[in-house]
């Protein structure tokens, strides 16, 4: 069963009352550039709830599930992030639509952190360097996103359960919230440091013009340049744009240019009215067959389908 839920205000709430749904949804402002949402709601069995926001400006984000299960996804062919009592999920939301659903088997207890990106930044200062290369990527792209899975530890179960059961005095409250969301960031970027550990075998200045040259790739995506003259343009030689760009990006040049092909294929779909036929040129592809076998062997549904459903697995 799946029951349409107003953004936000939840305005529907009278209506999931009479279906015998009790939700208790609050935001905290922590501070100025730091939020809470805490969402709970039980149901006699399991539910689905749809629930679509629009996201203002960037944030980082931390989702955690204590009971129950999440997936959101954003307008524009992102991946649908996903957290349940086994992963905390971490984000990177640039400036979208929202849909989230909200799985009740029979409960759900869920709790997002948000803080706005340039505090985010500032909060971190000079150990910024030390986060994942995918993270710093994004966050440095305004039309990018980050998502990650991490499994749940002990510590933070423990730090949810004194948010959601502290019965401290309103003048105690925000002190105590802001350091306990504090302490779940600082959790989080812990998870983050002992799990990029990796080092690169090109240099500093290597990564820069890699980084440069996956700008130029995705500037004119219907229209790359050939991987010699994408080199010379960067200002490297293709034995290291090849091997940099397989390690900074976990793929080789021209399988990461399919990808951004695809995932502005699936955004216009999303946005527009445009023909499969016309979207293929757009982004890149003169084989209305080809395209349809790539963009099914990435998405795993066809490109007709793509403003039937909401959500896509990763």
């Amino acid at each position: 069963m799946i029951v349409e839920l107003i953004p936000i205000e939840l305005s529907n709430t009278q209506t999931l009352q009479n279906l015998g749904l009790h939700i208790n949804h609050r935001e905290i402002t922590v501070s100025e550039h730091i939020y809470l949402s805490l969402f709970e709601a039980n149901y006699s069995s399991s539910l689905c709830v749809i629930n679509r926001f629009e996201n203002t400006k960037p944030h980082i984000g931390f989702n955690f599930c204590i009971e129950g299960s999440t997936n959101f996804a954003l307008t524009g062919g992102y991946p649908t992030a996903h957290a349940n009592s086994k992963k905390v999920n971490n984000f990177l939301m640039p400036t979208s639509m929202v849909t989230q659903e909200l799985l009740l088997n029979p409960t759900l207890a869920l709790l997002t952190l948000y803080i706005d990106l340039p505090a985010f930044i500032q909060l971190v200062g000079e150990s910024l360097e030390a986060l994942p290369f995918p993270f710093l990527d994004a966050m440095h792209t305004s039309d990018r996103c980050y998502f990650e899975s991490y499994q749940w530890q002990a510590i933070i179960k423990n730090t949810l359960t004194q948010i959601f059961h502290s019965q401290m005095s309103p003048l105690a409250q925000r002190i105590f919230i802001e350091s306990k969301s504090l302490e779940l960031m600082a959790i989080i970027l812990d998870i983050y440091a002992k799990g990029n550990q990796k080092q690169f075998t090109i240099s500093k200045k290597d990564i820069d013009k890699i980084q440069f040259a996956k700008e130029l790739l995705i500037r004119d995506l219907a229209n790359p340049p050939s991987l010699s003259k994408l080199a010379r343009e960067a200002g490297t030689n293709e034995f290291t744009l090849k091997k940099g760009f397989k390690e900074i990006f976990n793929v080789p040049v021209f399988k990461y240019l399919q990808q951004m092909r695809l995932a502005k294929a699936y955004e216009l779909f999303q946005a527009t009215n445009l023909q499969v036929s016309e979207v293929a040129l757009i982004v890149g592809y003169e084989s209305i067959s080809s395209f349809n076998r790539a963009f099914m062997q990435f998405y795993g549904i066809k490109p007709t389908d793509v403003k039937r459903i909401p959500f896509r697995t990763i």
